[in-house]
């Protein structure tokens, strides 16, 4: 089916929107329509492409095409008619080739770069806004890097956002967070029909619900003072944004189009000072502080490097390869208005220069980066693993009857896994178990055999096996089906995190030597995890780590797939592949095919249990099917969504089909449910990231907070205490590090903290939406909690593990009493925070699924999502009895997922490294690489060369010694230096010869100068024993021309920016000595020219007084001038000297202007005779002809000069 275009919305911020429509700021309009007309340009640039065709392969590959078609819609109002000012850009689905033809467009990098899009188009409207004097704060709009204008508070903002609150109150009566999905989705679940009203009508009423809410502010909270540089003291200009150079008559046809629109003549209200901008509630307003520009420090400005690395930090914390579009679009929306995309490339190649980024080598078109960090990470992830290969001591010998009576009862695959775990003799091993093997029927023996296992007495498993777990859920589960104590894996990490108090460790190691530590649903941990759980073993001196799980499944949220990778590399691993789980044979088919990689073949084996909805309709299919099940089946009945917007829609139909039962009843409670932002550390460092109201929760003890309160987000301060909102100040804080975030404290009173990186750990960040629960709701708890002491004889209540399940049994005016899914009754007061981690349990998404058993399942997949075969052979493999699968579009569906594996690349498989063990250990190499990049930035900082910082010689021999290593000891367990640290070994020498090279080069023209001059004496005492000048001499010329070229050399040198000035710089004992050289020579050079001077103008002289020629007329003149000129110029001469050379200055002016003067009178003659001629032309008595006396005079004039200059005594 042809397309015919895409729509591209652009849309400017809220406050943007404000001062362009509500204030009739025509500038800030215009800047928004030079925005998007910027965005198109660039788009048409960099991402338009078309289909070409090459006879060679027989492809079409993608080509740059030329020329877009696109046409731009400027709205003003959204569709609850609120100020929206926002185009949408229609890009037909037309273009031409090379070749001039017309072709459809390829909308591939289109599509993928949409967040690019947007950034870019915010980078250039904050550009724009910042150089009409606003100033512009970075904010997370969602999950989107965006901006808004410092001044404008988020009441106002949302009092003008009739639209937004539709959307949010749609996600919050789903219980859905604000993702971009999700409010997509909301959007058009909440659309209504788009009305028309004229401006003339809407601006007033904006404006009178501004005044009527009382938003007024200074307009300096908009426009602060210039900040003053603190080095030159002069004010720092506002930015001008890059034109590109465009014709003037381009430049003006762009200013006629498209029409601003006409806005209503701004009315003042009476008692209203002129030019007042609303902006904030007068209840809460503050009069702002003034601040002379002499006050203010300069805004603060990231330099392009700092920004990308913040971006890619963000990036790496959840992917493994980035594409560079990726960071690009993070680094505009960090650091909006201040820089331009080409910047953002520079420092994105220099991060690649310096080997922060290694770029990946993907078959795709797009360029993908792998962090340094992350292939180091990966790396010492493997080594650790190979470290432990033989290491351990097996747990169980080969004759152990007790083993062998056990496993008689296994499938084969359980026998080899408890072999495996028991009687290896590494310190790592994995177990490979597809979906619904048995997988905790193994554990479970093996967990037996420990605390039966030789002299060892019964119930001593605790002390020789624990689990670890990736979620509360997950531990709870493992805890209760294997009788293993089991912890979360974060948990395990945070309280082994620094071990650096010998009690502390020798605590830990007198708990966990020798131990077995078994961690379930490996494939959903990791790398950065993984990596450190191996190291946290080895220090620990656990005996065995077993990694169990399933590389089909889902992978982690997290940047890697370490479990996967481990495998590959030669993790001794056993593969469970015989399937219990699955009593119907269809189905067990199915999941055969899925988990194959053929979803097709499973989606056709699944026949009439794929139903098809429209795609608003998915939720509600679903609902209606489970609602039309008897009471016993829904009970062993999961509802699977791949979303939390499709599990929102599920739970909200749900319970409407629930309540006209009369299931749900009584008085419903709202609450005000948390959901956690889950910020990155990179994010949580960004105050950009903390919004007024915002919802903190606390981990741990910080900050003069305990774990488990809950503050609320009431100001972003900089130290100065000046509000982040409206302070020019704060904003250079915001960018220095200093700015605080305040909260308010349950107690009353306020707490405050800087972000950081660290912040992540300490707390959480939360939006707030309201659920509404009733007597009968199936809920789950969000968020761990330690119950607390009982008191005054009451009963104890149960820990809550995080996905905990409970039934709502009775909601009182002071508490809410639950029935948990072990039978246990218990309350929670209606004031206790922890009733505000809660949630609706009638439906999990997919990760949260992974894990259970079913015995029915109804699974939601949509064509036009995200999903692929990990997320559709986990839905498939929760069903033991009964699977129905409701899509959008079934065919869609199969030939999205035969796309989509769903498998990432590692770091060290993206980058064409191997993973077999290098023969270098990768410490050491981290630990090189550290060492030179931190001998590079000391280099910087001095601009001196590296090849003169201290501990260069150490280290350039340390990674000589690499390259000679990789040569010499290649064992059969390695495979020598992989390609990354062979390039950077070759790099570093390849650099180390280049220094080599350049030192040598300046100590050879040093040499060659000093030599030079010290010629000199020579030639002249050799002169004048033969009685004639040194210019007389053979080998005068050629020294002189050597001279000449050394001294250019010298002068290039000196003078040089780059790598060879900087290594002459740092040349401490040669670089006077070349100066001094230089100088001896030019002053030689000085003398010669000198004399030559002086006898070739003495020669000018007496031809001309035997000639009676001018000398500037005789040949030979032009190059004495030029030796004149230069000498004239120069420091130095004798006063002898000086009288020749103002000789030939007076005697050459005279004459240059007697010349000048005889030109200017043979042309004035010329143009006499020519208005002479003229005037003869005209009969005399007619009506032109009349008697020219000036001309005539004129004539006479030149004549007598001429007879002047001709005349035999004339100097002319």
């Amino acid at each position: 089916v042809h397309r015919p275009g895409w729509d591209i919305p652009l849309a400017a911020p809220n406050a943007g929107t404000h001062q362009a429509l509500v204030y009739g700021a025509r500038r800030e309009n215009r800047a928004h329509d030079r925005a998007v007309r910027d965005t198109l340009d660039w788009v048409e640039r960099e991402l338009l492409e078309t289909r070409g065709w090459d006879p060679a392969t027989k492809s079409r590959p993608r080509i740059p095409a030329h020329g877009m078609v696109c046409a731009g819609f400027r709205h003003l109002t959204s569709r609850n008619l609120d100020p929206q000012l926002h185009t949408h850009c229609i890009v037909a689905n037309m273009t031409r080739n090379t070749s001039g033809h017309w072709r459809s467009v390829e909308p591939t990098l289109i599509r993928r770069n949409e967040k690019l899009i947007g950034a870019y188009y915010r980078n250039e409207l904050a550009t724009r806004l910042t150089g009409l004097g606003y100033a512009v704060t970075p904010k997370l709009i969602g999950r989107v890097p965006g901006f808004e204008l410092a001044g404008y508070s988020r009441e106002h903002l949302d009092a003008f956002s009739g639209r937004r609150r539709e959307i949010l109150q749609y996600l919050e009566d789903r219980n859905l967070p604000y993702t971009a999905a999700a409010a997509q989705m909301a959007a058009l679940g909440t659309r209504r029909k788009k009305t028309e009203a004229g401006l003339a009508e809407l601006v007033p009423a904006w404006r009178e619900r501004a005044e009527g809410l009382g938003l007024h502010a200074e307009p300096e909270a908009l426009r602060p003072p210039r900040p003053i540089h603190p080095e030159t003291g002069s004010v720092i200009p506002l930015p001008v944004p890059d034109t590109n150079r465009l014709p003037v008559n381009e430049t003006r046809r762009r200013n006629r189009a498209p029409a601003l629109p006409e806005m209503p003549g701004l009315s003042r209200a009476p008692g209203t000072p002129a030019k007042v901008v609303p902006l904030h509630p007068r209840s809460t307003q503050s009069r702002l502080p003034r601040h002379s520009p002499e006050q203010l420090l300069p805004t603060p400005e990231k330099n392009p490097l700092e920004v990308v690395s913040h971006a890619v930090s963000h990036l790496e914390e959840r992917k493994t390869v980035i594409p560079r579009g990726e960071i690009r679009a993070a680094a505009l929306g960090h650091a909006p208005g201040r820089f331009r995309l080409k910047e953002i490339d520079m420092a994105i190649d220099r991060l690649c220069r310096e080997g922060e980024l290694v770029e990946a080598k993907t078959s795709g078109p797009d360029i993908s980066y792998v962090t340094d960090r992350a292939i180091r990470s990966e790396r010492r992830m493997l080594a650790r693993m190979r470290a432990g290969r033989g290491k351990a001591r097996p747990l169980s010998g080969p004759a152990n009857p007790e083993l062998e009576k056990s496993l008689a009862m296994l499938t084969e695959g359980q026998r080899e896994a408890v072999r495996l775990i028991l009687g290896s003799a590494d310190a790592v091993v994995g177990v490979q178990g597809h979906a619904g093997t048995g997988k905790t029927v193994m554990l479970r023996t093996v967990a037996s055999l420990l605390g039966h296992d030789g002299n060892i007495h019964r119930n001593l498993a605790e002390d020789r096996i624990m689990g670890l777990a990736p979620s509360s859920a997950a531990a709870r589960v493992l805890s209760r089906e294997t009788g293993i104590k089991t912890r979360t894996l974060q948990w395990f990490l945070l309280r082994h995190e620094n071990l650096s108090d010998p009690a502390f460790l020798a605590r830990a190691r007198e708990q966990f030597r020798g131990k077995v530590l078994a961690v379930d649903e490996s494939s959903m941990i990791g790398t950065g995890q993984m990596e450190s759980l191996l190291r946290i073993a080895h220090t620990l001196q656990v005996g065995r780590v077993v990694l169990v799980g399933d590389t089909r499944q889902l992978r982690a949220v997290d940047a890697g797939q370490p479990f996967r990778i481990l495998q590959k590399a030669g993790m001794a691993t056993t593969v469970m592949d015989q399937v219990l789980r699955q009593r119907d044979i269809d189905l067990l088919k199915a999941t055969a095919a899925a988990r194959e990689g053929d979803p097709g073949r499973a989606i056709e084996g699944l026949g009439d249990r794929v139903f098809e909805a429209l795609p608003h309709r998915l939720g509600k299919t679903v609902a209606e099917r489970w609602l039309a099940l008897p009471g016993e089946d829904r009970a062993q009945t999961t509802l699977i969504a791949p979303t939390h917007l499709v599990r929102g829609d599920i739970n909200k139909r749900v319970r409407e089909g629930l309540l006209e039962e009369g299931i749900l009843h009584g008085k419903p409670l709202v609450i005000e449910r948390l959901i956690d932002q889950r910020l990155t550390r990179a994010e949580a460092s960004e105050p950009g990231s903390y919004r007024e109201g915002d919802t903190v929760v606390f981990h741990r003890n910080a900050y003069g907070c305990t774990t488990n309160d809950v503050c609320l987000i009431s100001a972003v301060r900089g130290e100065n205490g000046t509000d982040g909102e409206t302070d020019e100040s704060t904003l250079t804080e915001i960018g220095n590090g200093k700015v605080r975030i305040e909260l308010n404290h349950p107690d009353g009173k306020v707490r405050s903290f800087r972000p950081s990186g660290n912040a992540a750990r300490n707390l959480g960040v939360y939006d707030t939406a309201e659920i509404e629960i009733r007597a009968g709701d199936r809920i789950r708890w969000t968020r761990n909690r330690r119950a607390p002491p009982a008191r005054f004889g009451r009963a104890q209540q149960p820990d809550i593990a995080n996905g905990d399940q409970a039934t709502v049994m009775e909601i009182t005016p002071s508490s809410v009493r639950f029935r948990s899914d072990g039978g246990r009754i218990y309350s929670i007061s209606r004031d206790d925070p922890q009733l505000r981690h809660i949630d609706h349990a009638y439906s999990v998404t997919v990760h949260a699924a992974q894990g259970l058993t079913s015995p029915r399942v109804i699974a939601v997949l949509e064509a036009g999502g995200r999903a692929d075969q990990e997320m559709f052979y986990v839905e498939l493999s929760r069903a033991s009895d009964r699977f129905e699968l409701v899509v959008d579009d079934r065919e869609l569906l199969a030939e999205r997922l035969e796309g989509r594996p769903g498998i990432d690349e590692g770091a060290l498989e993206a980058v064409g490294t191997g993973l077999i063990a290098p023969a270098v250990d990768p410490d050491l190499f981290a630990r090189l690489q550290g060492d030179w990049r931190s001998i590079q930035r000391r280099a910087d900082e001095g601009d001196t060369a590296p090849f003169h910082v201290d501990g260069y010689g150490e280290t350039v021999t340390e990674i000589a010694a690499l390259g000679i290593s990789d040569k010499s000891n290649i064992s059969d367990m390695s495979d020598g230096l992989p390609p990354d640290m062979r390039g950077f070994v070759d790099g570093v020498l390849e650099e180390h010869d280049a220094h080599r090279a350049r030192e040598d080069r300046i100590k050879d023209l040093a040499g060659k100068l000093n030599g030079h001059w010290r010629q000199w004496p020579e030639l002249c005492w050799k002169a004048s024993a033969g009685g004639v000048q040194p210019v007389a001499l053979e080998e005068y010329e050629p020294w002189k021309d050597e001279g000449e070229q050394l001294a250019a050399e010298a002068r290039t040198l000196l003078s040089d920016k780059g790598a060879d000035g900087r290594h002459l710089s740092s040349m401490e004992s040669v670089r006077p000595g070349i100066e001094s050289s230089l100088e001896k020579i030019e002053r030689i050079q000085s003398a010669r020219e000198l004399e030559t001077f002086g006898r070739g103008w003495g020669e000018l002289v007496r031809e001309a007084a035997a000639t009676g020629v001018p000398e500037i007329h005789l040949s030979g003149y032009a190059e004495v001038a030029e030796l004149g000129e230069r000498l004239a110029e120069a420091e130095g001469p004798d006063d002898d000297v000086r009288g020749i050379i103002a000789e030939w200055q007076e005697t050459t002016g005279h004459q240059t202007e007697l010349t000048t003067r005889i030109f200017s009178v043979q042309k004035e003659a010329g143009e006499v005779l020519g208005k002479m001629e003229t005037d003869a032309a005209v009969e005399p008595g007619s009506a032109h002809h009349a008697p020219n006396d000036a001309l005539t005079a004129k004539s006479k004039d030149i004549i007598n000069e001429c007879r002047e200059m001709l005349g035999p005594d004339s100097i002319h």
